[in-house]
């Protein structure tokens, strides 16, 4: 069996993955909350990587769980993602929690993308927390301006909060970028005028 260099390093990365969880484990005994969702965090991007080698590696395994697990590890991470940005929320402010996304998004082996911060501000969005929901929104639009996404879930912050102009000015913008939006055209058509 011979291993390439893309497989040596994934071997690599979970290995430095196991480092990251025994210092969670060890040191802070997982104590504070945003520790247990940075330890289950680490353990969803490991689990991507396990996925990514299994199908990488020229050999045959018998244990077929780290197939067809992909999409549903996926709908995990958001929802991981915003209980930790909740927990630092909570302890230190939202800014801290935008810190946090910021530094997770700059590294190499994270897998945060505009749909990681889309479902955080879904998520403050759907508890009422219209503010938070609006500040991750706006960080969302500044980090991922060309996706139809980040103008839409703003348009329906703008929505929740009554104001009409800024909406159809965000759900047009999502429409321009993805004319195939169809949610965007239903929603810009029954919005008042």
């Amino acid at each position: 069996m011979s291993v390439d260099l893309l497989s040596m390093l994934l071997l690599v990365t979970l290995a430095q993955g196991l480092f990251i969880l025994s210092v969670l484990v060890v040191r802070y005994k997982l104590r504070p909350t945003q520790h247990l969702f940075l330890f289950l965090l680490v353990i969803v991007l490991m689990w991507f990587q396990v996925e990514f080698l299994s199908v990488r590696l020229p050999y045959d395994i018998p244990v077929y769980a780290f197939y067809g697990t992909r999409f549903g590890a996926w709908l995990l991470l958001g929802p991981l993602f915003y209980f930790y940005v909740q927990s630092i929320a909570k302890a230190k402010g939202i800014k801290a929690g935008l810190v946090t996304f910021d530094s997770l998004k700059a590294s190499a082996v994270s897998k945060v993308d505009v749909v990681t911060l889309n479902t955080v501000g879904l998520m403050f969005l759907k508890e009422n927390n219209v503010g938070d929901a609006i500040t991750i929104f706006k960080k969302n639009l500044a980090s991922f301006p060309e996706q139809p996404l980040v103008y839409e879930s703003y348009g329906e912050a703008m929505a929740t909060t009554g104001n009409w102009t800024e909406a159809i000015k965000y759900y047009t913008q999502a429409l321009s970028r993805d004319p195939g939006n169809m949610n965007a055209k239903e929603i810009l058509r029954h919005i008042p005028k």
